[in-house]
């Protein structure tokens, strides 16, 4: 390198901290789904997938499948109240229009919580995720991704950008994090969105905080025993999604044959173990009607989903999302700590998220093991 100013290179060598922004440099701002968890299967995707193969998502039931630090010793209510998918008060503003604002548990039980150690010198592991151990490492395939994230798909208005990049892109970026997961898991986004056009919806409000569309059920989306019915895929906050859900799809799949009643539990632990690792997480629901329950362009409101009686919905997985840190960030840490610089991250985002992703680019360790807010 030319240097014109000598005195420049003196003071780079004096560095001995670096504070760098979050988003945008730390990270590739761009919210990227990066688990969907089911009734029994935790998958894992590719991040920095750059080819489209249903191979980018991977079974690995050992992946945030316990909540972090020290979360483990709260009830899941608080964990999930306090993690990134609550919604922010007093008046701050969020891009994540899906944020719990509802408590999940009326009792004051420690429910969910590991027990609080008596002694420190005892490191208590934390509560175990009720998954299957089996299959872990294989991929799912195209089909299998498409009925599963097909909510996420066909109820939105996004339209993902070329070559699922940002480029011409439109909507909201948490929902089109799924649409481009569902793409580089080699999924024809635009095809299942012209398989089945929106024949009603329920538009998304802070209020209510979920959005459904009602579609006439094919069998590339839904399954053969569907034919002939209509499907309203609900996506929303999981606190207003799951106290309406009857069933779960066993494992993402929701043929007759494979949904379970809904074992609310289960869900409302994965929702706060995915929010103590700070990540964003949605619902994805289903529910089936009668062929003609729903008049093409009928306008609906949120009763159509809350006020049936009873629980009618399925379950059909968590998608967990967050914006995930550049790969050569990681290098340039790793460099700039070897030669004795410190590098400190300074963020607005929540702090389990900003713990997380420091956790990731090697800025977290047992000196530097919590994030100072103020």
């Amino acid at each position: 390198a030319i240097i014109r100013a000598l005195p420049a290179v003196e003071t780079l060598g004096s560095v001995t901290t670096i504070c760098s922004d979050k988003t945008g440099t730390l990270t590739k701002n761009e919210m990227t789904l990066t688990a969907f968890v089911t009734s029994e299967k935790r998958y894992k995707f590719d991040v920095n997938a750059s080819e489209r193969t249903a191979n980018n998502f991977v079974v690995d039931n050992s992946y945030l499948s316990t909540r972090a630090d020290p979360s483990k010793y709260m009830k899941a209510s608080d964990v999930i109240k306090k993690g990134p998918s609550a919604a922010r008060r007093r008046g701050k503003k969020s891009s994540f229009g899906f944020g719990i604002t509802q408590s999940m548990h009326p009792s004051d039980v420690n429910e969910g919580a590991a027990p609080i150690p008596t002694s420190f010198a005892v490191d208590e592991p934390a509560p175990a995720a009720a998954v299957s151990s089996s299959a872990t490492g294989e991929s799912p395939d195209t089909a299998f991704l498409r009925k599963a994230l097909g909510g996420g798909i066909l109820c939105s208005k996004c339209t993902l950008g070329e070559n699922g990049g940002r480029k011409g892109e439109i909507g909201n970026p948490t929902e089109l994090s799924i649409l481009r997961a569902a793409y580089f898991g080699d999924v024809d986004v635009t095809g299942v969105k012209h398989s089945a056009p929106v024949i009603a919806e329920v538009p998304f409000s802070s209020e209510y905080k979920f959005m459904a569309t009602v579609h006439q059920a094919i069998e590339e989306n839904d399954g053969a025993d569907k034919v002939g019915k209509l499907v309203a895929h609900v996506k929303g906050a999981p606190d207003r999604m799951i106290p309406l859900c009857k069933y779960q799809a066993k494992n993402g799949s929701f043929s007759d044959d494979d949904v379970e009643p809904c074992d609310k539990d289960y869900w409302i632990e994965q929702i706060a173990i995915l929010s103590s690792h700070g990540l964003r997480v949605l619902a994805l629901t289903r529910g089936v009607l009668p062929d003609g329950a729903v008049k093409p362009g009928e306008q609906l409101g949120p009763e159509f989903v809350q006020e049936r009686g009873e629980p009618w919905l399925t379950i059909v997985g968590l998608c967990a999302i967050m914006d995930p840190p550049r790969p050569e960030c990681v290098d340039a840490i790793k460099i700039a700590h070897g030669a004795g610089v410190r590098v400190a991250m300074i963020t607005g985002d929540h702090k389990d998220t900003a713990l997380a992703i420091g956790g990731m680019l090697g800025l977290v360790d047992s000196q530097h093991s919590e994030a100072i807010t103020g």
